[in-house]
Parts: C-alpha cells; structure tokens; sequence
C-alpha cells in the first residue's frame, strides 16, 4: 500500500487537446499504482472526466455515442478534471488530469489551482498549438513555477529533426510566459505505445517517472493557521446516515477526525464535523497540509442534507466570515495570447475561477476603461459570497460555451479574459 507518511506533490497535466493527456495519466498510473490496487485505463480515466467518446465519420461531422465501424478513429474529450494518486519510492502523487479544450478550461483551472506543478504534454507531430500558450500562461497567474515537458507520440515522428525543432519552440515559449525554458527537463516518449508495453517506449515512461522525483522540487511549507478546505466534489450521501462524502486539498492547517468547522460559501453557513478521513485510500487520524482529502462529514444533532454541501464552498477551522465585495490586482491578456480583442468597462460581467470556487461577479468602480493587455485594481461584486483570502489567485472567464451558436454564426467560447489576485475582501 502507498506510504501516507511520504511527501505529498500535486502535478496537474496541461496541453493542447488531443495531445495524449489522458493516455500519459494513464501510463504513468499503470507504472506508479499501488500494487494492491488495479491500474487505471484510458476508458475508465474517460469516464471519469465526464464525456463520452466522439466516432469521426461522414466527412468528420462527429457523433457522440455512435456505433464504431472498422476505420473510423474514436477519441475523448475531457471534461472535468478527475484526480488520481499513486506513489514512487520517494513521494505520493495526486495527478490531476485537466482538460484541453477552451470550453471546458475553467475545469482545467481548479484542477491547476491545487496543483504544485505541472506536467505539459505536448504532440509532437502537432507541435505547439494555440492551447499550448493559454496553459501555459493560466498556469503561471496560478502561481505555479515548475514544470515538466513530455513530448508524446513521438512514434508517428521519422524526422529526429522535427523533434529537436518541437523541443526548441517549446523551450522559447516557456521563457516567453515566465518559465525557464533553458533549465526545464523535456522528454520524449509515447505513452500509447508504452501502454502496450513496447520495451523502448516503457522506458521513456520509467525515465518521466524518475523526472518527476528528481526534477520538481519539494511542495513548500504551508501557512500556519486554522484548517482551509476547499470542497473538489461533493458526493451522494451514504446509505441511510447523515453524512456526506467530499474531497479536496487541505490547503492549510491540520485536521482530525472529530474536528469542528465552519461549512461557508455560497448559501447559509453551517457548522459540520469531521468523522472520517482518507489519504491515498487510507484512514487516518491526522491530516496535514497538502493531503488530497477524502472526508465523511455531518452536522451535530442535525441531519445534513446533500443540498446543503456545494462543490467550491469552504471548510474553515474557526471564525469563517463569507464576502460578496472584493478588489481584485487584474491583468488582461492579449488577444495574441488566447484573451479578449476588445476592452472591458464597468459594468461587465464575467465568471470568477478561485480554485475549486466560480462565481459569476460584476466589476465595478473602473476610473477608464481596460483594454487587452491592461493591469489594474478592480472591484468586483460576486453574485453570491464566496469565503476568500488576500493573496488568492483569480481567473476572469467570459463568453458562451463552445457548443452554442449566435443566430447561425461561428460558436463562441468560454475564453480566459485574464488572471489577477484577490488584495482585499469585504469592499
């Protein structure tokens, strides 16, 4: 069984859509799972992540859920971003496997926001894509610093010089979004293949493992302080007791089963206890900052209705006061790197990503207007009030999903407008 007692690091896999993300996830669980449990495939990863396989025919018009016939190619889109852990002899792994795609990319950013690095895969038949740098550039308004490059099905690539040119506009981009792409470790592999356990490519996964104890550093040491949770997923209630299952990364503190915290954010704060922990599968008594948490909750003397947890509320060990008013420090990405053409004036309204907690907000109080490539002061007004902290990263998202039209027109998507942090609350 995995060693809870091991350092904890969160990796979180980025990249263009149709990279391999999913397929690497899944090699590397394979390689990594504990041994008394079963390995994770590629379907059951797709099942996790929430969407059902696309079959590509007539002409490439795709139909969810279609019957395959010989030829046709089947793939997956990510949608959520389902977490997995497995261990090396030297750490615990949570991996949290984000999606590619723009529409579904606030998903991608709450999985990032726990994160302590990330692992970009990139095709390298496609090479750096539009994807590419938008991940690249959430990932670093997140906070992240480290990273770690797989350049995936390197089968389908004769030329070893495509290869060394992928590598090279790979490490520019790195240094172009705030990483050190000098220093940065990129390897070479094929994570299909090395499913299948083709000797070369196995080894390529083996040499990515070693890279993520040797490479990334260890997770600095948390802020002192009361607990701070936020919940990832909240699940059905057990059986017939009052108790619900949630998950999520103890971002402070330590917690203990029998623990009393302040449930907040969204709807009427209420007060829960802790009655059952899990790290990596295991019961536990104690956790400690940087456990991804399995936690069995109830409310006192009171039946605690599945309604009454939201996914992104907070768990707050002591006085826990909620916020709807909040100045935000905000930059506007250019167009050129995936945001907005035009520029935003008071009044617009956008969906706010703080980790595991959206929100839709107002922003108001703007002296002139932004525009694409701007840094201010703004104020923002959240539609519900959300427990938050100075000092928290925050992304700005606008516009449709990808699968709505307007009046016929081209489909509009869920874009990254910009990313900033929370300076003060209760404005």
């Amino acid at each position: 069984m995995q060693d809870a007692r091991l350092p904890s690091v969160a990796v979180a896999t980025v990249g263009h859509h149709r990279s391999g993300k999913t397929t690497v996830t899944a090699a590397l669980h394979r390689l990594l799972a504990d041994r008394g449990a079963a390995a994770l495939s590629v379907s059951e990863l797709d099942r996790r992540s929430g969407s059902p396989p696309v079959v590509y025919h007539d002409g490439g018009i795709a139909f969810r859920g279609a019957p395959k016939i010989e030829g046709e190619v089947t793939e997956s889109t990510t949608v959520r971003s389902p977490k997995i852990t497995y261990a090396s002899s030297a750490r615990r792994y949570v991996h949290i496997d984000c999606p590619g795609y723009r529409s579904w990319y606030k998903n991608s950013a709450r999985g990032q926001a726990v994160a302590d690095a990330i692992l970009l895969v990139v095709s390298a038949p496609d090479a750096v894509q539009a994807q590419t740098r938008e991940h690249l550039i959430v990932a670093r308004g997140l906070g992240i610093r480290d990273v770690l490059v797989f350049l995936n099905k390197c089968d389908r690539v004769a030329d070893l010089e495509w290869l060394d040119l992928v590598e090279r506009d790979v490490r520019e981009l790195l240094d172009e979004v705030g990483f050190d792409g000098d220093r940065t470790r990129i390897l070479r592999g094929a994570a299909e293949r090395a499913l299948d356990g083709e000797g070369p490519w196995a080894a390529s996964l083996h040499d990515l493992a070693d890279a993520l104890d040797t490479e990334l550093p260890p997770r600095p040491p948390a802020p002192s302080g009361p607990p701070l949770l936020y919940l990832d997923s909240v699940q059905a209630r057990l059986g017939d007791g009052p108790r619900v299952l949630v998950q999520g990364r103890l971002r402070r503190g330590t917690l203990r089963r029998g623990d009393r915290l302040a449930l907040v954010g969204m709807i009427e704060s209420t007060t829960v206890q802790v009655d059952d922990l899990e790290v990596f599968h295991q019961k536990v008594e104690v956790a400690e900052a940087g456990d991804q948490l399995g936690l069995l909750i109830s409310r006192p003397q009171v039946r605690l209705m599945r309604s009454q947890v939201l996914s992104g509320q907070a768990l707050v060990g002591g006085h826990a006061a909620t916020t709807a008013g909040i100045r935000i420090r905000l930059r506007l990405l250019r167009a050129s790197d995936g945001g907005r053409h035009t520029a935003i004036h008071p009044g617009h309204q956008g969906l706010f990503v703080f980790g595991a907690s959206l929100q839709m907000g107002t922003i108001v109080g703007l002296e002139r207007a932004l525009e694409p490539g701007d840094e201010a002061d703004v104020w923002v007004r959240l539609l519900a009030p959300l427990y938050l902290e100075p000092g928290m990263p925050v992304l700005l998202r606008d516009g449709a999903q990808g699968h709505q039209r307007l009046h016929g027109g081209p489909p509009l998507w869920a874009g990254t407008a910009g990313y900033g942090t929370v300076t003060a609350v209760g404005v």
